[in-house]
């Protein structure tokens, strides 16, 4: 018997379907009530199609539904029929009542039978995509607002429409496909327009936060990347990593300005000031450290390296790093 929860006590008329192919196999009789000790509740009678037949012998067997004005058969009254017997047999004024018409049968209460057992297959089925729906919300919400969507279209009903409601209610969200091992870091820029993602891929990735599409892929780090950062006016970015190394990026581009070296152990950590002229990265080398983010022009780079150093290079660093070159200093004197 199909979609018993469906029934109700007191329900009856109602045709029974054989899931596999559909046909009506039977009328249900009965849905019982319970005892004055509350047994027995819900214990349904159905009379099977060849006992209609042998009541009724003008239901011909090439009907697809048996169930044509059988109403007769329900018990008005409570009346059970011996065991290894059939229900009692209806009077001729009955007979006459229920004998087939002439004619098309195509739409008769057969057919809005049928329907309604189809209806309440649906309706089931419904209930039951809502419930996969309900249980993954929170664990796999694409999969969850799909589910949502298929309950609704099965059946409208109260299941169905909760679970569309609260597919509807998720936040905004896409799946951002590209790196090819764990993401382990990613950032907004302050405009809200470009979404900065790093991973043990060695790689940096741009995307478009509104669109979800990606902008710009850069491999440049020799290990997983583990930090990013966007300076304020969302123009540079930072990246730091297991090879020990800081960069800056220029953000329309995707080129490095500059690598950053310094930490002798991974760089996890990392921050702009809030007047961007300064970089802060510490890692697993147990320091901090403070970079200008100002990038000087390369003559008072030159200048400046050459004030830090405060020396030129020594007859053995100039053989072992510029053999057959002139032997100009490096850094000559004002």
């Amino acid at each position: 018997m199909t979609n018993a929860n469906d029934l109700t006590t007191g329900f009856s008329d109602a045709p029974v379907l054989d899931e596999v192919t559909g046909l009506v196999v039977g009328m249900l009789t009965e849905i019982t009530v319970p005892d004055a000790l509350k047994r027995g509740q819900g214990i349904a009678y159905v009379t099977p199609t060849e006992a209609l037949r042998e009541i009724l012998p003008e239901l011909a067997s090439q009907d697809i539904c048996s169930y044509r004005g059988l109403e007769s058969f329900t018990p008005r009254r409570q009346q059970t029929a011996p065991a290894g017997r059939h229900p009692p047999q209806p009077d001729p004024q009955h007979r006459a009542r229920l004998a087939p018409r002439p004619g098309p049968r195509r739409r008769g209460r057969c057919a809005v039978a049928v329907a309604d057992g189809v209806t309440a297959r649906e309706a089931a089925a419904s209930r039951q995509i809502a419930a996969q729906s309900r249980k993954l919300i929170r664990t796999n919400p694409e999969l969850a607002s799909l589910l949502a969507v298929r309950a609704y279209r099965t059946n409208h009903n109260a299941e169905s429409w909760e679970a569309l409601r609260n597919a509807a209610a998720l936040p905004h969200h896409q799946r951002l496909a590209g790196h090819t091992d764990s993401v382990r870091s990613m950032a907004f820029s302050f405009d809200g327009k470009t979404l900065a993602t790093v991973g043990d891929d060695h790689t940096l990735r741009l995307w478009n936060a509104d669109k979800g599409t990606p902008l710009v892929t850069r491999k440049e780090h020799t290990d997983e990347v583990y930090a990013v950062a966007f300076n304020p006016d969302g123009r540079t970015l930072a990246t730091g990593s297991i090879d020990s190394t800081a960069r800056l990026w220029n953000v329309a581009s995707g080129k490095t300005l500059i690598t950053l070296l310094g930490h002798s152990d991974a760089v996890f950590w990392l921050a702009f000031s809030p007047d961007d002229h300064t970089l802060a990265t510490a890692g697993a080398d147990f320091t901090v450290r403070l970079w200008s983010t100002t990038l000087p022009r390369p003559e008072a780079a030159l200048a400046n390296i050459c004030r830090t150093v405060g020396r030129d290079l020594t007859p053995q660093e100039r053989t072992a790093y510029l053999p057959g070159q002139s032997n100009d200093p490096v850094c000559p004197s004002d």
